[in-house]
């Protein structure tokens, strides 16, 4: 009696797995190809030899067989069942595989292509958001221009010309600091366009750090602060000149903004192998660790005032990663708080593309 159940159990088995295919097939249109076919009659076929082992178990079930009832005709009806069937649901998964393939294919390239969607979405969302901090960023500047020069034009006669001095310092301060944003904006928009090209060449360290340290002298000199040029004269990189200068100004106008008046900022360099390493140290007051991390990144855009009140957007060092980076260099920081921070930066020092 177990046997029979057993037979029972494995008919039903092959019975429900053939209605399925059968249903699935209708249902996705796949009933057509081969290979399903072919798995679909293998289980028909399988199905059937299992029903004429339960009639080898009941007599009267004798007269419901295909071929007849003799011992040599059930035998030929299991050879057709069992062997056509697992020949036929062989070669259905043989002709399967491809179909597989293709389709596990197909799924990582949708993966993959919904990954990258869903990457150009955050990009697009944190970008808007950027773009909505530096609206107001630039938007700030601009009132207290409009408002100090009002004040000035409207009630002139009340400044003493100590006042009306201080004034237009504060006007020029917030000029310099919206026109220094919007180069590094209009430098950024650059770097996001994929046709952007490189003017790649060897450049020699020491010209490029002198015309830096000269630029930002004047904002020096109001906080009293010492420049050190220690770059070699023998110091090179490969890398696009209008790039790098913009890296270095973001660089040393960051190290005057947060160091105290009467401050030190230096610059060296050294060399090692096909690299040059630049160097901008300051003594300032330095940076925490939370905020390190922070840095370099769009979507944490970080910014705070500098020692004498200065303005920033922190544009100025994503901008400097971005450059650095199409410029197969990189850039690295070292900073304790309240004693100053160390920003490195490595570029070739020869052609390597």
């Amino acid at each position: 009696m177990d046997i029979i159940l057993l037979e029972i159990i494995r008919a039903a088995f092959f019975g429900l797995i053939f209605v399925f295919m059968v249903y699935k097939g209708r249902k996705v249109n796949i009933l057509k190809q081969r290979g399903w076919i072919f798995i679909v009659l293998g289980f028909g076929l399988l199905f059937f030899g299992s029903l004429i082992d339960i009639t080898d178990e009941f007599s009267e079930l004798a007269a419901y067989v295909i071929i007849g009832p003799t011992p040599l005709q059930a035998i030929l009806e299991k050879i057709i069942g069992y062997t056509f069937g697992s020949f036929s649901l062989f070669t259905g998964f043989i002709l399967w595989i491809p179909i597989i393939l293709e389709s596990f294919e197909l799924t990582q390239k949708l993966k993959k292509a919904y990954h990258d969607l869903d990457q150009k979405i955050n990009e697009i969302r944190t970008k808007n958001q950027f773009f909505a901090i530096l609206a107001h960023d630039l938007r700030n500047p601009f009132a207290a221009i409009i408002g100090t020069t009002s004040m000035i034009k409207e009630d002139s006669d009340s400044f003493s010309k100590d006042e009306i001095l201080a004034l237009i310092d504060d006007v020029y301060n917030s000029g310099e600091n919206t026109y220094f944003l919007l180069e590094n904006l209009l430098a950024w928009s650059k770097t996001q366009m994929d046709d952007i090209k490189l003017d790649k060449k060897i450049l020699k360290l020491k010209d490029l750090t002198n015309g830096i340290l000269k630029h930002s002298k004047l904002s020096a000199q109001l906080k009293g602060i010492t420049f050190i040029n220690d770059v070699s004269n023998d110091d090179t990189v490969y890398a696009d000149e209008e790039m790098i200068l913009t890296v270095l100004r973001n660089l040393v106008t960051n190290a005057v903004k947060f160091t105290n008046e009467g401050g030190t900022v230096k610059i060296y360099s050294d060399h090692n192998g096909d690299h040059s390493r630049i160097v901008v140290e300051d003594n300032g007051i330095g940076i925490n660790k939370d905020t390190l991390g922070r840095l370099f990144n769009i979507d944490s855009k970080f910014s705070s005032n500098g020692t004498a009140g200065e303005r920033g957007t922190g544009l100025g060092l994503i901008l400097c990663k971005e450059f650095l980076s199409k410029n197969n260099g990189d850039i690295s920081v070292e900073s304790t708080s309240g004693k100053g921070s160390r920003f490195i930066v490595t570029l070739p020092s020869k052609a390597i593309d």
